[in-house]
């Protein structure tokens, strides 16, 4: 599989190039970008963002997403053919004749989009958050116990900076972050009624931008999330 620069996608992109096969975007940042009628073909985002993003018309087939952020994209007739998406940011996000085609979905939040514009019907949907009531006890420890050993094997780098953030974040809203071990057994909260949706949901955004933007934060020296470029192979 291809290790694709950010860059090198966007300059690609400009100079014609619609499709996209066989790649690896990890930790590539796509933000504010036009990618209209872009084709993905088996290709894998974990860790990256097309936040603010154009994709209109875009084609995702066979993709693999983990810990993305669509987050205020514009996915007017764009279709995800057989994805599997764990861990999305799609809150805000433009919906319009948007097709989710026999793909698996878990943990996506799709918060302040037009229901009526996206086509879920023939996709498997677990844990999703579609407005703060769906933001449950059950969805927290779910989640928890769900990412916490992705995160125990991110890289060495930036896996206590992430640790750290999870940490935070639970701390705010009065709740301690599981060990991978026992991470369906550790949650806490307080004996109060689950009251805390709008803050559960702040950390849970704070959360996916921190992760998804880890990388880059641990390595502002470099011009790029993967680094050097002669570690791009073509």
């Amino acid at each position: 599989m291809i290790h694709l620069l950010s860059q090198d996608l966007k300059n690609a992109y400009e100079e014609g190039k619609r499709v996209f096969e066989d790649t690896n975007f990890e930790y590539a940042q796509m933000e504010d970008w036009n990618l209209d009628n872009i084709t993905f073909r088996d290709c894998k985002f974990n860790f990256t963002s097309f936040r603010f993003t154009s994709l209109k018309n875009a084609r995702f087939v066979g993709c693999d997403f983990f810990f993305h952020s669509f987050f205020s994209a514009d996915l007017e007739n764009a279709v995800f053919d057989n994805c599997k998406i764990e861990g999305s940011r799609m809150d805000a996000a433009r919906f319009d004749r948007t097709v989710f085609r026999k793909c698996s979905l878990s943990y996506v939040l799709m918060i302040d989009t037009n229901r009526g514009g996206v086509d879920l019907t023939s996709s498997t949907l677990f844990g999703m958050i579609f407005s703060l009531s769906d933001i449950t006890e059950d969805f927290v420890k779910g989640a928890l116990g769900f990412f916490m050993p992705a995160v125990d094997n991110l890289d060495f780098e930036i896996r206590s900076h992430v640790k750290s953030v999870i940490n935070k974040y639970a701390s705010e809203i009065g709740m301690n972050a599981p060990n991978v071990e026992t991470a369906n057994n550790t949650y806490q909260r307080p004996n109060d009624t689950y009251n805390r949706s709008p803050a559960v949901y702040g950390a849970i955004s704070g959360i996916f931008d921190d992760i998804i933007n880890a990388y880059t934060n641990m390595n502002k020296a470099r011009k790029d999330a993967y680094g050097k470029k002669n570690n791009y192979e073509r």
